[in-house]
């Protein structure tokens, strides 16, 4: 989990999106330079693939989801009961046009909370609703012969 004191995160090197919330939260909370932003979270990815990486910090859902694409979920641990920051999400529409915010406003409030949950599941795990009788086994891509099965 997070330290109860952010500061002690100075040191680590801490991949962030650059100009993202979290780049800017970290920061004015520990030394700048342990926290480094990269454009794209594929490079931030490929960062903690190599190992020059081991420490990164995303919104949660984006997060798992680029650690899962990326094969690293089963590598990386996420303390849901200790987050670093917790933040209202917002949405946006062009700037000017109040009435496509309103009415994405209107709709997301549409939204409640355990759809939420259900959606942010579906979203980083693939996986359906918890209702479905499917069974999903994970396997490695290149674990011949069942990776080659209608090949």
């Amino acid at each position: 989990g997070v330290p109860e004191d952010v500061s002690k995160l100075s040191a680590y090197r801490i991949g962030v999106l650059a100009k993202d919330f979290v780049e800017g939260y970290l920061q004015e909370r520990i030394t700048s330079n342990a926290v480094a932003g990269f454009p794209d979270y594929s490079e931030i990815m490929t960062s903690l693939q190599s190992g020059e990486l081991k420490v990164f910090a995303a919104d949660t859902p984006t997060g798992l989801f680029h650690l899962a694409q990326a094969g690293l979920l089963a590598k990386f641990h996420y303390d849901q009961s200790a987050p670093l920051y917790q933040n209202d999400w917002f949405v946006a529409s062009g700037e000017g046009n109040t009435a496509m915010l309103e009415l994405i406003n209107q709709g997301m409030d549409l939204i409640s909370p355990d759809e939420r949950k259900r959606i942010a599941r579906r979203w980083v795990s693939g996986m359906p609703d918890e209702a479905s009788d499917a069974i999903i086994i994970a396997i490695s891509s290149n674990y011949a012969p069942f990776s080659t099965i209608g090949i």
